[in-house]
């Protein structure tokens, strides 16, 4: 999961750095802020209420929530691998 969380930050970094370059559309950069933040609480309730469902076998319950959260991931860093592809104006 570390090495997963570690290529997150850099594609968020990468958007961050290009919002950056758009300098008329600072309400761009403070939006993709506020959604990062977002998508990490998201992320967590999300994979909390997996991790629950498993509950009283926590061996079951930890699994179920550390593959919520990679896959989870995954699929935030696809999306911004993909909108990295497109020049902002």
């Amino acid at each position: 999961m570390t090495t997963k969380k570690r290529e997150l930050e850099t594609w968020q970094t990468d958007m961050e750095t290009k919002l950056k370059k758009v300098t008329s559309r600072t309400d761009a950069l403070s939006l993709f802020a506020a959604s990062s933040q977002e998508f990490e609480q998201f992320k967590n309730k999300n994979c909390k209420w997996q991790y629950l469902t498993f509950l009283p076998d926590v061996e079951s319950a930890v699994n179920m929530s550390k593959e919520c959260q990679v896959y989870m991931t995954i699929q935030r860093i696809n999306e911004l691998k993909q909108l990295s592809k497109y020049d902002f104006y």
